[in-house]
């Protein structure tokens, strides 16, 4: 069922602001409706939320896989304790961050210098006597896209300049001189054979000692990549630690933000929000615990407020709540329609699986998950779901179809319940198994139709439930 909303109206003294948030925020009763007069207040606890997540999800290649168990238990106080410490080891993991980053910008920076300087290997002269002089023009020049074709080197050394080549068949480099005055006149030419011109820069010395040097560098850099990742791996068991924080600091951050909802004064201030009629005692009981000085209204909702939908249904038709939150949640004063359309569910589920044997692992598998792992919200629903549906397969099984692939009269051949297991045979009559589904199927689209009926009379649109409705049956 949807449960009855009561708009709560509540002014107290701003000294109590932050008690009564915590209390409403520990109880999971209240959703707030912004009046947008309040103080822009979470910046900085958003920023801590954003630092924990960095941090936990930079430890988590370290961490390994999480075992099996259920999820450990903590109270808001201690998770809100743990903030501070986590925040200090994400400074350090930021610490650490920073520098394997700038390892990494410097390794890439001497790879490349060095793959530049490669072709370069077998020239005997120091880089920087590689210069023009008054009466020469001398210049490099490397492949542009790493390779040239042999036509390209045969263009080069036709262009009339003194063409000096260096590096292997595929990779070339070229040392190109020619009078000053010639080389407007050549360079066209170069630029067209697929060659590129290369500066040295201040680098000093002949290329093969820069190689050497480089790859020192860049072996350097690699073990200092190397300790700082190890570094980085020896925080994987704060990585727990970190996530206790990360929800105590999601815990900060809501309330924080909740405050700019509130509209306040110097001396006090005043919330807004819904809240179910059946918890509006509650409420009650808890602010009056830190103070007696407030004022506190509840109000049925007007025409055109957007009320929150909030379901509420019985154990056994809860976990279908999970089913009908996948499409949308019906709207305020409409119908639920969980507990109306889950014993189709339920019944639907067994007709397609159809094997007692899988319905057992099924139900089994899902009530060992919901004992051992306690999950919560969606996914405790969706297990509930998949348990129920395990034990209506493991019925359907028997009266419709098979045991682990195997018909139920072969498995009691020979005995009293041969012919009476299945019910109907979907191997042996498929048009009896046919007729059962379409059976199911009509029932099922009328039953829609007649709720849909009822929902009309019931806010007197008598003409919609006649013509778009029972018109269709």
């Amino acid at each position: 069922m949807i449960v009855p909303m009561k708009k709560l109206t509540l002014a107290a003294l701003l000294e109590h602001r932050e008690a009564i948030l915590q209390a409403l925020q520990s109880i999971c009763a209240v959703q707030l409706i912004s009046i947008g007069e309040g103080e822009q207040s979470s910046a900085a606890a958003e920023g801590r939320v954003q630092r924990l997540q960095s941090a936990e999800e930079l430890l988590k290649p370290y961490a390994g896989k999480a075992g099996f168990g259920p999820k450990p238990e903590a109270t808001r106080q201690e998770l809100e304790e743990d903030i501070q410490p986590a925040l200090e080891i994400c400074a350090e993991l930021e610490g650490l961050q920073r520098r394997i980053a700038q390892n990494g910008s410097d390794t890439e920076k001497r790879r490349l210098q060095l793959g530049s300087l490669l072709p370069w290997a077998d020239m005997t002269d120091p880089l920087e006597t590689v210069r023009s002089t008054a009466s020469l023009k001398v210049r490099a020049f490397t492949p542009s896209t790493g390779t040239v074709p042999v036509d390209g080197v045969n263009a080069l050394m036709e262009t009339g300049a003194l063409v000096q080549l260096y590096g292997g068949e595929k990779e070339r480099a070229a040392l190109v001189i020619c009078p000053n005055e010639e080389y407007a006149g050549i360079a066209p030419s170069i630029r067209a054979t697929g060659f590129q011109e290369k500066g040295f820069g201040d680098i000093r010395g002949t290329a093969s000692e820069n190689i050497q040097r480089l790859r020192t560098e860049i072996e350097a850099l690699e073990a200092e990549r190397a300790q700082l990742e190890a570094r980085l791996a020896a925080f994987a068991p704060k990585r727990e630690e970190i996530r206790r924080a990360l929800d105590g600091a999601a815990i900060d951050r809501d309330r924080e933000q909740s405050k700019e909802a509130l509209a306040h004064t110097n001396t006090a201030f005043l919330l807004t929000g819904w809240v179910r009629e059946d918890m509006t005692e509650k409420v009650r009981r808890e602010i009056e615990k830190i103070t007696d000085v407030y004022y506190l209204v509840f109000e049925d909702p007007s025409e055109g407020d957007a009320v929150p939908t909030v379901l509420k249904n019985s154990r056994l038709i809860t976990p279908y709540e999970a089913v009908t939150n996948l499409y949308s949640l019906p709207a305020y004063g409409t119908i639920d329609g969980t507990p109306l359309m889950a014993p189709f569910y339920f019944i639907f589920f067994g007709m397609m699986l159809s094997d007692s044997v899988y319905g057992a692992v099924l139900a089994l598998g899902a009530w060992a998950f919901l004992k051992y792992l306690k999950p919560t919200g969606m996914m405790k629903n969706l297990a509930g779901v998949l348990m129920q549906g395990g034990i209506s397969t493991i019925f359907m099984g028997l009266l419709f179809g098979t045991c682990a692939g195997v018909g139920w009269p072969v498995i009691f051949r020979g005995t009293a319940l041969e012919n009476t297991f299945p019910l109907i045979d979907s191997s042996t009559n498929p048009m009896g198994m046919l007729m059962v589904c379409a059976a199911f199927g009509i029932i099922h689209m009328f039953y829609a139709v007649l709720i849909a009926t009822w929902n009309c009379l019931k806010h007197k649109d008598y003409m919609g439930a006649l013509i778009d409705n029972m018109c269709w049956i």
